[in-house]
């Protein structure tokens, strides 16, 4: 036999387990080292800055290095914290929705999924009912300003009328108020001329709310306002009128609906009281009173004007203030 067949058979088996041993070591070695990419993402576990971004690095390790190097470590950490973290987290809806950013797909995801659209739509139901309150606190407060507009309206126009302003000059020297109520707010008055001047009319309309047995009921309060004036554009009388103008003030005044037919005479007789105190206020000197018919008539000095109130006149109660024919020397 030749040596070359046992020499070469020698040489296959050397070479043989110097493979084996070869593999065999590679494979140890890759047991106790760990990957540059595995030590990187444990390195953003350690080093987050903030809770949220520690457990985020440790759910994307856990993920995407189910057996990598460092995955007990960061288990055990994650498992620890994780629930804390939620715990925190679901006290509140931004809370939660932080829950959800960091952990989209967490152990407790679909949990804070659940309770955040609990939170928001509980959120949505307080805005509703926060809308809804605002909503009728100015409805209230719309209503109490159209009362009050309605109950002061026949004084409004009637005060200005007890002072000297608007009969010493022309209407254009009349107190701001009264010329602002009659000229600027809706609608325009309406004039036309007269062989004396010009005569002027303004329709106001208003609705109001109150109360009665039945619950609430809407009222509306009309009135036609006339005003003459001269050739030279002075003043020389106001006239208000209106059907129901006094139950429709008394019932803005009080809030409540008044029962006819007494409701009239009451109403009209508290609104009459109410111009004859505004006639005496100030000092003013007037005489008068109320005849058989109801009519209701002051004559004042200062300024030199009567002040006539008559109650169902053709169906419409009537007030007017007008210059009076017979000026005493030294009035206006």
């Amino acid at each position: 036999m030749s040596l070359r067949t046992p020499l070469r058979r020698f040489l296959g088996i050397v070479a043989l387990a110097l493979t084996s041993a070869t593999v065999s070591g590679c494979n140890a070695g890759r047991a106790f080292v760990a990957t540059p990419n595995d030590y990187a993402d444990y390195r953003r576990v350690r080093l987050g800055t903030s809770l949220d971004e520690r457990l985020g690095a440790a759910w994307d390790y856990l993920k995407v290095r189910p057996e990598g190097r460092y995955a007990p470590r960061v288990r055990a950490y994650f498992d620890s914290a994780e629930p804390t973290f939620f715990a925190i987290r679901r006290r509140s809806a931004a809370g939660l929705e932080a829950y959800v950013k960091v952990l989209p797909d967490g152990p407790h995801a679909a949990q804070a999924l659940e309770e955040l659209m609990g939170r928001r739509n509980e959120t949505r139901r307080e805005a509703l009912a926060e809308r809804a309150t605002r909503a009728t606190l100015l409805r209230v407060a719309g209503e109490g300003r159209a009362r009050r507009t309605v109950a002061s309206a026949i004084e409004a126009w009637v005060r200005p009328m007890l002072g000297t302003a608007s009969w010493r000059g022309t209407f254009s020297d009349a107190p701001p108020d009264l010329l602002a109520r009659f000229r600027l707010s809706a609608p325009e008055p309406a004039c036309r001329r007269t062989a004396d001047g010009q005569h002027c009319t303004k329709e106001v309309e208003r609705t109001f709310r109150v109360r009665s047995a039945a619950g609430e009921v809407e009222r509306t309060f009309a009135l036609r306002v006339e005003i003459d004036l001269d050739a030279g554009y002075h003043l020389q009388e106001l006239r208000l009128s209106g059907v129901g103008m006094a139950r429709a003030t008394e019932e803005a005044r009080g809030g409540v609906a008044l029962e006819a037919p007494r409701a009239e005479a009451a109403a009209w007789h508290e609104v009459v009281e109410r111009l004859g105190a505004t006639a005496f206020a100030d000092g003013r000197v007037c005489s008068g009173g109320e005849d058989a018919g109801g009519v209701w008539t002051l004559a004042c000095d200062d300024p030199w004007v009567t002040l006539v109130a008559t109650p169902n006149e053709t169906g419409r109660e009537t007030i007017v203030v007008r210059r009076r024919p017979a000026r005493r020397e030294g009035s206006p």
